[in-house]
């Protein structure tokens, strides 16, 4: 039994071994590191400079989203400990921490999966009008421009409200019900309201006291955007009209508008 786990071991130790030897042929030889070698920075690192796999030259750091080499800090389970792993791919630059982002316990898959990404998740807003997904962001962005701007708040600019997506029109029958939605996206976050113009030509905030009319509000899908349904139950010929969509914030105010055409079942009066 000791005989047969042993093997087992020994032929897994020798698996990894070789996939790992197969996965990274560009390791390299840090026993033969000679700083006086080093190779002359030419190129505008974006994101800061490091050193090498080796800790022997200095290089660019890797940018968010690269894939990276895995720190020891990062390696709460021990998976990346030698001689099972050896970085290959390089350092994160400044600001950023390489992460192994799949749940996968095949170390020999790491450089697939271990990416950079930034300490910082918050939107910044530039001096020049423009929100950037984070600091390592901005300062990628920054690298090497004439034209250098400062981050002037840690979140996104300002931004009047635009639409993602827009109420559709609709032809339906009387006793169905229907869903109107429309996305808004800008800073600060856009409030969704509704209105309803009927035949007439009077305007009715909705959902009114109406309990087969209802709104909902909730953030999303996507950063600084909201999504606002309208829903309308057991319709009636009454309910045809013009349901509109605000969306507002302090820059500014839109609307769009869907036409919905409730006709009569067959043989209702």
């Amino acid at each position: 039994m000791a005989q047969s786990v042993l093997l087992c071991v020994l032929f897994l130790f020798a698996y990894v071994s070789l996939n790992l030897a197969q996965k990274n042929p560009a390791k390299k030889d840090c026993s033969k590191c000679d700083p006086s070698t080093c190779p002359e920075l030419t190129t505008i690192c974006q994101a800061g400079v490091v050193k090498d796999v080796c800790d022997c030259c200095t290089v660019c750091g890797r940018k968010e989203g690269e894939t990276c080499d895995v720190e020891v800090v990062n390696d709460e389970k021990q998976y990346f400990q030698k001689p099972f792993y050896s970085p290959v791919q390089g350092k994160c630059g400044e600001g950023l921490k390489c992460f192994w982002v799949k749940d996968n316990e095949q170390t020999n898959s790491v450089t697939d999966y271990a990416t950079c990404m930034c300490n910082s998740h918050k939107a910044v807003c530039g001096e020049d009008g423009k929100t950037y997904k984070n600091k390592c962001v901005f300062s990628e962005t920054m690298a090497g421009r004439r034209e250098q701007f400062r981050i002037v708040r840690d979140e996104p600019c300002d931004e009047a409200p635009k639409f993602v997506s827009t109420p559709q029109s609709l032809e339906e029958i009387s006793g169905e019900d229907v869903l109107l939605s429309c996305e808004v996206s800008g800073f600060p976050p856009a409030k969704i309201e509704w209105t309803f113009k009927r035949a007439d030509g009077v305007v009715l905030p909705m959902p009114n006291d109406d309990v087969r009319k209802s709104v909902q509000t909730r953030g999303g899908p996507g950063p600084y955007q909201v999504t606002g349904w309208l829903q309308l139950q057991a319709l009636e010929v009454e309910d045809s009209g013009v349901y509109t969509c605000i969306g507002r914030n302090k820059l500014g105010k839109i609307s769009a508008d869907a036409t919905l055409v409730v006709n009569r079942k067959n043989g209702e009066l």
